[in-house]
């Protein structure tokens, strides 16, 4: 029997690697692109699934703005602690976070909303085929 690599959130991976796998079990990653011209970027690895699906939230946002699609997710206080620890692990991962606040901030102030993973589920093709 295989095992699934796949978690119920986006950009959510058991990480394969042997010689950390038991200390950080998840990862995040994100596609960019499409057919032969998409990559696959690691964003990280983490302790708690919750929190590699805030690391692709952040990174979604980042790289596709308002058409990014984010997990639907709250942290519990030892997850956030968690997320905290990983941004300020990088010099980098602060600026990452202070764009995305910056691009959601803005989305939101104009009455605009990202679309949640979970709302994906509920679509059907006839919503799709409807005039808006």
């Amino acid at each position: 029997m295989t095992t699934s690599t796949r978690s119920e959130y986006l950009g959510v991976y058991n990480n394969k690697q042997e010689s950390s796998a038991t200390e950080v079990p998840f990862r995040a990653a994100i596609r960019r692109g499409v057919g032969k011209n998409a990559t696959w970027v690691n964003l990280g690895y983490t302790k708690t699934e919750a929190v590699a699906a805030k690391v692709y939230n952040m990174y979604a946002i980042k790289f596709f703005g308002k058409g990014a699609i984010i997990n639907d997710l709250t942290l519990t206080d030892a997850e956030f602690i968690e997320f905290k620890t990983f941004i300020n692990d990088k010099p980098k991962r602060i600026d990452t976070l202070a764009k995305s606040r910056d691009i959601a901030n803005t989305l939101i102030q104009s009455g605009g909303k990202f679309r949640k993973h979970t709302e994906l589920a509920k679509v059907t093709t006839t919503d799709v085929l409807l005039p808006v």
